[in-house]
């Protein structure tokens, strides 16, 4: 579960205010945290309430601290992701010094701290932490808080790119979203790449829907008209050579999972109700 008196979380794809100054953002944040989890079998509703847990217990810390819990669709299915971004590293050490510093003058929230803790871990098999810097030039329509409020899924993209070819990859992204662009391809995703917890040369791609329709869309000819036929072999040819491998896995997003940040929540109340109550 989500270590939340080592690591505060906050809302994803948005950046949000530092405790001594107030600053919003419309964009996805510069540094971003993503907590993948793999669960036991049948744990998922137990899962759901050790979230919730976490959140009301943010709640009564007033904390900032903002997240957004998914569970995948595809791949290995007991796999849950918590998604969450701060302005900088700076920022980062800074929410963890002002937690730990609240939990310490509160011995009650402590001891709610490590029971959840404690019950979150019996639900485990494995847990992974992954900070990625953001990646502007290799967005695409980079989605906003809007966007993610108003989201049901979340495609992740993994991608591992062979040592030293990081910029080769980098253009190769720039010159596919610039043809994107020219074909009409809608859709919003941000590019991050991976700073630590994960091998070096590997990015991860975050891509909002609202509807699984989206992914219904045929842009392919179009694409390679607004590319050219040579120049859509040459950048076919260059991702495999340069590429180790690529993974793409489908998230359904749990509101239960969740504690929104309010302009997430709300583009859609409705929806994100299960996650109100904790969430200031």
């Amino acid at each position: 579960m989500l270590r939340f008196a080592l690591v505060p979380l906050l809302s994803a794809l948005l950046a949000v205010a530092a405790p001594s100054q107030a600053q919003v953002m419309t964009g996805p944040p510069k540094v971003i945290l993503l907590e993948w989890e793999t669960l036991r079998p049948g744990t998922s509703s137990a899962h759901d309430k050790v979230a919730a847990g976490f959140a009301a217990l943010a709640d009564r810390a007033s904390s900032p601290a903002h997240w957004i819990g998914m569970n995948a669709m595809t791949g290995d299915e007991n796999q849950a992701l918590f998604i969450g971004g701060f302005p900088s590293f700076a920022a980062a050490q800074q929410w963890r010094e002002a937690e730990e510093a609240a939990f310490a003058k509160s011995p009650a929230l402590k001891a709610e701290a490590e029971r959840l803790e404690k019950a979150g871990a019996a639900l485990h098999v494995s847990q992974k932490g992954v900070f990625a810097s953001y990646k502007p030039d290799m967005s695409y329509h980079p989605p906003g808080p809007a966007d993610m409020g108003k989201a049901r899924f979340v495609e992740v993209t993994v991608t591992r790119i062979r040592p030293g070819r990081g910029p080769d990859y980098e253009d190769l992204m720039k010159t596919l979203n610039q043809a994107r662009d020219k074909a009409g391809v809608p859709g919003h995703s941000a590019a991050f790449g991976v700073v630590s917890g994960a091998p070096s040369g590997t990015y991860v791609w975050v891509h909002p829907m609202a509807a699984l329709a989206e992914m219904d869309g045929e842009y392919g000819k179009a694409l390679i008209a607004a590319l050219g036929e040579e120049q859509w072999k040459k950048l076919r040819m260059v991702f495999a050579e340069i590429t180790e491998e690529s993974t793409r896995t489908l998230f359904v997003i749990n509101p239960k999972a969740s504690r929104p940040h309010p302009a997430v929540a709300d583009a859609d109340p409705a929806f994100w109700k299960a996650a109100a109550k904790g969430t200031k």
